[in-house]
């Protein structure tokens, strides 16, 4: 009985995994070519000293009558390796621990195998409706909670939907993405290895509604609801950052998702005082990374 429960759980999890892309998979963004990741892996000890140009503000659209016209190309996957790159230039920063600030984007990826060490399912029974165990980094179950917290004390109802997501997890999502849409599946799904979540620190939130509305829990208009825009102007006082910003596409590498959070401690409110992305922080860090 234990191993039915625990194949449905999994069978579970996958669907929702690959459901995170789907309102992407739905929006009018141009297809960009593909550009080969260079796999490497960057730990910054630091935040960065440059001034940051402000980004424009988000604004929720959505095409939902886009189809995809192209066949599977059944293009390979590309194989993960690690070359670790620490970045001596960045000056110490003593209020965010080092290893919440690990580089990894469409140009930079974990090794196939990396797992966080202190990686433990978030204790979100009492504060959240949940559809299955999440799995993050400790250092991230507190604030998280705390967040969560108040949002259900303002009468929100704020669904933490997913958080580590594994290389072997990632594949499977991106494979999906990528045999729908192959022109476009890497501005919509991140390859393996190169998925934030990973990390562990990255976490995506919904709303129970949201389906029923929008025929899927994440779309962009997301950021039109009470819980969205909720954690647009709070969620950085509790050390999370919107990783992929509406009109930061080219900058980010990645198509709008405003229910994409990552956990950066301190570092959240200088990125929001800044008007910066995470992406243009380690960039401005590591200027090679701009290259």
């Amino acid at each position: 009985m234990g191993l039915v429960l625990l194949i449905g759980l999994s069978l579970a999890g996958l669907l929702w995994v690959t459901a995170r892309s789907a309102a992407l998979a739905q929006a009018t963004i141009p297809p960009t070519a593909s550009v080969a990741p260079t796999l490497t892996t960057v730990h910054l000890p630091a935040t960065a000293t440059q001034a940051a140009t402000p980004l424009p503000p988000a604004t929720a659209t959505l095409d939902s009558t886009h189809t995809p016209t192209a066949e599977p190309t059944g293009t390979p996957l590309p194989a993960a390796t690690q070359t670790a790159l620490h970045l001596a230039s960045c000056p110490d920063d003593a209020h965010v621990e080092p290893d919440l600030l690990t580089y990894v984007n469409r140009d930079v990826a974990l090794e196939r195998d990396f797992e966080p060490a202190d990686l433990e399912v978030a204790p979100l029974e009492a504060k959240n409706l949940y559809y299955r165990p999440i799995s993050l980094r400790t250092s991230v179950h507190r604030p998280l909670l705390e967040l969560v917290e108040a949002m259900n004390e303002a009468g929100l109802e704020v669904w933490v939907m997913s958080g580590y997501r594994s290389y072997s997890e990632q594949t499977l999502a991106f494979e999906k993405w990528q045999a729908l849409y192959p022109e476009r599946a890497a501005e919509i799904s991140a390859v393996p290895g190169h998925s934030e979540h990973q990390l562990g620190t990255a976490v995506d939130f919904s709303a129970p509604y949201m389906d029923d509305l929008y025929g899927d829990y994440f779309n962009t208009r997301f950021n039109q609801t009470a819980e969205g825009q909720w954690l647009q102007q709070h969620a950085a006082a509790y050390g999370f950052t919107l990783s992929y910003p509406s009109g930061a596409v080219e900058e980010t590498g990645y198509a709008w998702e405003p229910w994409h959070y990552r956990y950066v401690g301190s570092l959240a409110l200088e990125l929001e005082t800044r008007q910066m992305t995470l992406t243009r922080f380690f960039k401005q860090c590591a200027p090679q990374l701009s290259q």
